[in-house]
């Protein structure tokens, strides 16, 4: 027996498309180092750490891959200082690298590749490939803590302002990546709010009762702070339980072992939702937005079925 009887093609014909449509799901947390050496991911191909990242962008057909690289083009030099050109070359060894052109005083252009870029480039790159790479397929695009390798000129900015600044330029983001792509109407690109914490603490009740806090320390407008992380971590440290306080932070508030643990579990056994929204405009216009995106036909079928 090869097969599960839920594996079996008559016995999962009518939740089929809601498999298919998780097995889309990509997921990317692109560490810098491993972008610049490879050898420290080992040889895993789709590495979501990024050890084939660059050979993966050089992977897609050169025409579609070329028109790409130019959006991103776009977007890079508004945000890189000099910044003029994106491409792949391949060296003697058959490796493909990222290099880049900036402006200076010479006639030619100034040649770097992926070791010479900050943290912060390397990071916007892969951002911005997964944007552009996205709108055929549609989907939904989740990006966790944008105040990631922030540039210096902007240090002492409250994750507020960022987030608010990331708010307004949602849509021309979303205009500028599309044009000249035949976008479906499933892909919505939302900046909803720089740290999801936030939207957790908006489900004021369910927190304080999961993470053995006082009702009254948790905010009553949580999208107001600065940075909804950091508040997390002081509430649970004055948490009653000592599996919680001893999880979620270490000396210096810093995050604990289990804080991910912790925070995964209460999204998904105990935060409310609704009762969120209700104290998070944020994640009210965002629950507003996902009804009105059209499904196919079998995604039709399928959510009539399991209504």
């Amino acid at each position: 027996m090869t097969q599960t009887h839920l594996e079996q093609i008559s016995a999962n014909r009518e939740f089929r498309s809601i498999a298919e449509y998780f097995g889309k799901v990509r997921y990317y947390h692109l560490l810098p180092q491993v972008i610049r050496d490879p050898a420290r991911a080992g040889s895993a191909s789709s590495d979501p750490f990024g050890g084939d990242f660059i050979a993966q962008m050089k992977s897609v057909q050169a025409r579609t891959r070329t028109a790409w690289l130019r959006k991103m083009e776009t977007a890079l030099r508004a945000a890189v200082p000099k910044f003029e050109s994106l491409a792949i070359e391949v060296d003697d060894a058959g490796r493909p690298h990222l290099t880049a052109g900036h402006q200076n005083w010479r006639q030619s252009s100034t040649r770097q590749n992926e070791t010479e870029f900050s943290d912060g480039t390397l990071r916007l790159i892969g951002l911005l490939w997964a944007v552009v790479s996205t709108p055929a397929n549609g989907g939904v695009l989740l990006l966790e803590e944008p105040e990631l390798s922030l540039n210096a000129a902007i240090e002492g900015e409250s994750d507020r302002g960022v987030a608010d600044a990331l708010i307004r330029g949602a849509g021309q983001l979303r205009q500028r990546f599309t044009s000249g792509i035949t976008a479906p109407p499933t892909f919505l690109l939302r900046v909803a709010h720089s740290m999801s914490e936030a939207w957790l603490l908006a489900d004021r009740d369910g927190f304080a009762q999961y993470f053995g806090v006082r009702i009254s320390a948790v905010p009553k407008n949580p999208e107001s702070l600065a940075h909804a992380k950091s508040s997390v971590l002081q509430l649970c440290s004055k948490s009653r339980i000592r599996a919680i306080r001893q999880g979620m932070v270490t000396k210096g508030d810093k995050t604990g072992p289990l804080y991910m643990h912790h925070i995964n579990n209460f999204a998904m056994t105990q935060w409310d939702v609704i009762n969120a929204a209700e104290n998070c405009d944020s994640l009210a216009r965002a629950l507003k937005r996902i009804p009105g995106m059209p499904m196919s036909a079998s995604q039709c079928h399928s959510a009539g079925k399991l209504d």
